[in-house]
């Protein structure tokens, strides 16, 4: 096997190291990303709610048993109102996610990916690129891509409150005007993300009284455009190939994306394989397959943030009373429309 380079000490690096050392390959090396500016730093969840599509690639790492300990399965999705709290839609998880998609959804803090995808020895030092691509066949950039020319919109808050039992079943998204929160629980807290507008902080006194508290503690995370979410043009570039977070960057409004990079990780490690005689096929069977569902994703991230951010009175009805209903009337057509992102499967896909 030719040496290859993972850079980053990101999920999807961690993934790329855990599915080269499950293929067999023994000349990989680990090391950290480039330095980067303080005005480059991504937008990172201190939490969020990975879908099937992920847990199941967690599981085939050896991250099954550890993703038990550490997270925490919610059994319903539940959609609310900020104001008044009424239910507008309802979609079971738990079990029924399981038999669907033959893996669980749960929800973990940013911090445990560590212990989820353990790995045996630290980082090295980044070198320089010139000194990789001189020593590496291949260089794996998986660290967070600078956002540096879209122009930030929002500001993402947080809070981290002391694990409500009662709410901890659901994960739910409140509705309010150009304003959207997040809650959902973990093991040992209950978290709430509001994805707000820069210049409109979120104020409790707007919110329903179960969240107030979360508001009045919330802190800010970072800076974000959920209309501008960019995905590389280009995914390779001599002996250097992006993946994961070097592809794109996060967007709150489908929290459950931003661990995907474990699915480039994966089909990027199969594509070596199983091109280990041409490394040039290799890396074109991986765009050929990756850059379509990363643009996809960022596609429909993009639409449900424009939905929840209508200012017009009618059309937040309208868009309201249609989810209702597919909801309550057409739970199947409701399920079939995220089974696309949810019931992905790139373990039977590209083994």
């Amino acid at each position: 096997m030719y040496p290859v380079a993972v850079l980053g000490n990101t999920p999807t690096a961690r993934g790329l190291l855990l599915a080269s050392k499950k293929a067999g390959f023994e000349n990989v090396t680990w090391f950290k990303s480039a330095p980067r500016s303080a005005q480059a730093t991504p937008l990172e969840f201190p939490a969020n709610p990975i879908a099937a599509n992920t847990t199941r690639i967690i599981n085939t790492l050896g991250g099954g048993e550890a993703l038990l300990d550490l997270g925490h399965q919610p059994n319903r999705q539940q959609v609310r109102f900020a104001n008044s709290g009424f239910l507008l839609t309802e979609l079971p998880l738990g079990d029924f996610t399981k038999a669907r998609y033959g893996a669980p959804m749960m929800n973990i803090e940013n911090h445990h990916w560590t212990d989820l995808l353990a790995l045996d020895d630290p980082p090295l030092d980044y070198p320089t690129l010139n000194d990789l691509e001189t020593n590496h066949s291949l260089v794996a950039d998986c660290g967070p891509q600078a956002q540096l020319e879209v122009t930030m919109s929002h500001t993402l808050w947080h809070a981290a409150m002391p694990l409500n039992v009662k709410q901890s079943h659901a994960n739910i998204t409140w509705l309010n005007q150009q304003q959207t929160a997040w809650q959902f629980s973990t093991r040992t807290a209950t978290h709430i993300l509001v994805a707000a507008p820069a210049n409109q902080p979120p104020e409790e006194h707007q919110w329903h009284p179960m969240l107030r508290e979360a508001i009045k503690q919330s802190q800010p995370v970072g800076m974000f455009n959920p209309f501008q979410i960019l995905i590389r043009e280009h995914w390779r570039a001599g002996k250097l190939v992006f993946l994961g977070e070097a592809c794109s960057s996060p967007n709150p409004y489908l929290l459950e994306a931003a661990a995907c990079g474990l699915e480039d990780a994966w089909v990027l490690s199969r594509m070596l394989e199983n091109y280990e005689e041409d490394i040039d096929d290799g890396l074109q069977q991986y765009v050929r397959y990756r850059q379509p569902r990363a643009r996809k994703i960022a596609a429909h991230g993009r639409s449900v943030a424009k939905r929840e951010n209508l200012t017009q009175p009618h059309k937040r009805f309208l868009k309201h009373i249609k989810a209702a209903v597919s909801a309550r009337f057409l739970p199947e057509i409701a399920m079939q429309n995220i089974d696309w992102f949810y019931g992905y499967d790139c373990i039977r896909g590209f083994r």
